[in-house]
């Protein structure tokens, strides 16, 4: 298992007609990310990310997460890999935020979908020969200095 983790401050200041707005806001974000050997040669990975409330400027971005998994399987001598994944599973990360425009005309509010959830397959092949280079033994600095025209 794999897991990130942040505290971010973000701090912005702008004029508005004469008087200074300042914006500041401690955003937690963390990641985790695990995989698991199943029965019959199978391999899971479950992976999710959260991000708190965060500051844009005059937006404040609100919370947001998100689950992805995949299950695959390799097979024909380890050449072939079948995965099967899911992002967003719960259909969660859909940014949602607040305007803030310091009096003008108020507050604005706007929740953004873009759909991230799909399922998908993705097939991948190994096409080694199986054949090991060998290290060349020649010494390359006979050959870099005869490129060195003074």
């Amino acid at each position: 298992m794999s897991t990130n983790a942040a505290l971010f401050h973000s701090l912005y200041k702008w004029k508005n007609t004469g008087k200074t707005i300042e914006k500041k806001l401690f955003t937690p974000s963390v990641s985790i990310n695990n995989q698991f050997i199943l029965p019959a040669g199978l391999n899971a990975e479950i992976s999710g990310f959260y991000n708190g409330r965060m500051a844009l400027g005059q937006a404040t971005v609100n919370p947001h997460w998100s689950v992805s998994m995949a299950i695959q399987k390799k097979v024909w001598d380890d050449r072939l890999t079948l995965r099967l994944y899911a992002n967003d599973v719960f259909q969660t990360n859909r940014q949602d935020l607040d305007l803030d425009l310091s009096g003008n005309i108020g507050k604005a509010s706007t929740k953004q979908f873009n759909d991230y959830r799909c399922i998908g397959v993705s097939v991948s092949i190994n096409l080694k020969q199986g054949k090991q280079s060998k290290k060349s033994n020649r010494d390359t600095s006979i050959d870099q200095s005869k490129r060195i025209n003074l």
